[in-house]
């Protein structure tokens, strides 16, 4: 039980970890793009 809840917490971080990583790139282009304009 105590790893099967490790193993989600592990998993959920690392998803949290992705979205973070493209949340930043796509504001990144969004700044980006608002600049262009």
């Amino acid at each position: 039980m105590r790893t099967n809840q490790l193993n989600f917490c592990i998993k959920t971080q690392a998803m949290i970890d992705l979205f973070r990583k493209i949340d930043t790139s796509l504001l990144g282009k969004v700044v980006l793009c608002c600049a262009v304009l």
